[in-house]
C-alpha cells in the first residue's frame, strides 16, 4: 500500500484492476499479499524462536555467536 492510501482505498481499486483484465498485476497483487502474509507469521514467530533458543543456551554449554570455526 502506498502511504497516504487507505486500506479502503486499496481494497477499492482492486475490482478496477480485474475489470481492466491487467492478469500481471492482479498476479503480482496476490503474490505480494501472500508474501506480506509470510511475513506477519514469521514475525510472530520470532519470540517463540528466541524463547526456546535462550532454554537451549541455558542448558547446553553454548553461545549465541556460535561454533568457533578454527583451520587445520
Amino acid at each position: 500500500m502506498h502511504q497516504g492510501t487507505t486500506y479502503r482505498e486499496e481494497q477499492q481499486a482492486i475490482p478496477a484492476v480485474a475489470s481492466a483484465g491487467d492478469t500481471a498485476l492482479e498476479a503480482e497483487v496476490a503474490e505480494l499479499r501472500a508474501r506480506n502474509r509470510q511475513l506477519g507469521q514469521a514475525l510472530a514467530s520470532r519470540p517463540v524462536i528466541y524463547q526456546a533458543r535462550g532454554m537451549v543456551m541455558a542448558l547446553a554449554p553454548c553461545s549465541s555467536a556460535g561454533p568457533a570455526l578454527t583451520s587445520h
